[in-house]
């Protein structure tokens, strides 16, 4: 059983797995009850898809780099650079088709349940504070405020029922994911 790294999660056989040590940022997520674990991978996703945008950007400039190459170069060095995109290409686009496949699931999960707006009030106080403790790593204190951001906009359209489903949490981190495919050179 294979796994690739993505710092935060782990993409294997059964999926999207958050790396363990971020207890505080997951007990930071109590007040969303049953969603804080899918909450919890939506966002740390968000952070890893940041990185994979970075991935790609470099896999892209390499590209180009070996299209710009003379003639002479681009013999001596082309397989070596075909062999190593190759490689990387598969690499990010696994990743990606991994959470593509976890957003499907955690939309039909948030659909199920309904967050009040004084859960994701409470919700972003305690990101909000685990940001700012000392004795917090510092990609825990990504994980907060990439949570702060995300979750904001959930609160503002649970201003307008009271619920709401946490939707654009994941529409928002799908969006990301869709423009890492755009960066990515084709083969």
């Amino acid at each position: 059983m294979s796994s690739e790294s993505c710092n935060l999660t782990t993409v294997d056989s059964t999926g999207i797995v958050l790396a363990s040590e971020f207890v505080s940022f997951m007990d930071a997520l109590n007040p969303l009850g049953n969603l804080a674990k899918v909450v919890a991978k939506v966002v740390a996703c968000r952070v890893d898809i940041k990185r994979l945008q970075n991935e790609a950007n470099e896999a892209k400039r390499a590209y180009e780099l070996k299209a710009k190459q003379s003639k002479y170069d681009y013999e001596i060095t082309s397989k070596k650079i075909d062999a190593t995109l190759a490689i990387a290409l598969e690499s990010l686009d696994n990743r990606r088709f991994a959470m593509e496949q976890f957003f499907s699931h955690a939309e039909k999960e948030m659909r199920q349940h309904h967050i009040y707006g004084n859960q994701i009030v409470r919700t972003l106080q305690n990101m909000r504070e685990l940001a700012f403790r000392r004795d917090v790593p510092f990609e825990e204190k990504k994980l907060a405020y990439e949570a702060i951001q995300s979750l904001s906009k959930d609160l503002v359209a649970s201003q307008n029922n009271g619920t709401t489903t946490l939707g654009i949490l994941v529409q928002n981190t799908r969006q990301d994911l869709s423009a890492v495919a755009g960066i990515l050179p084709s083969s």
